[in-house]
């Protein structure tokens, strides 16, 4: 079933604590993707520290949102305690509020079956859309495009 896109839908995962900061993305993305009412768009929230070179990013958190239509503004989450939750190794956090930085990995998943494939959707690569401690005032454009064909099927959301 072939859609006709122009809504805007908003959704908002509940805040993990009273001082997070909701982070708000403006999802756009192919005009004739085929949404169904399993798509979900899949998030996850990596953080950094910048100040350290050849090391993993972690998960701060992940988030499934209903994607009922594109364009669609929706919001997640960056936890207060975000900068306690970037791992360096197996040594305990040290990373400072102020140095801590984030970027986003986000996916349609547009048969809800947890999985990535050719024919649905990623982000399209941006290594400026990152942000610090500080949740952008402005909604974060999100570009989805066709996941690649000539790549494998891959979990929407790390293990």
């Amino acid at each position: 079933m072939r859609l006709v896109l122009a809504l805007v839908a908003t959704a908002t995962v509940a805040c993990a604590a009273d001082d997070a900061e909701p982070v708000r993305l403006a999802v756009t993305g192919p005009a004739d993707a085929e949404l169904g009412a399993a798509s979900v768009l899949a998030v996850t929230i990596y953080g950094y520290d910048p100040l350290l070179a050849d090391v993993e990013a972690s998960v701060i958190d992940t988030a499934e949102l209903p994607l009922t239509a594109l364009p669609a503004t929706l919001e997640i989450v960056l936890p207060a305690d975000a900068h306690t939750r970037i791992r360096v190794g197996d040594l305990p956090p040290e990373v400072a509020a102020a140095d801590a930085r984030y970027y986003l990995a986000v996916y349609g998943d547009l048969d809800g079956d947890g999985e990535i494939c050719p024919g649905e959707l990623a982000k399209q690569w941006d290594q400026r859309a990152g942000f610090g401690p500080d949740a952008p005032a402005a909604a974060m454009p999100i570009t989805l495009i066709p996941y690649a064909a000539d790549l494998p099927c891959r979990p929407a959301l790390p293990e």
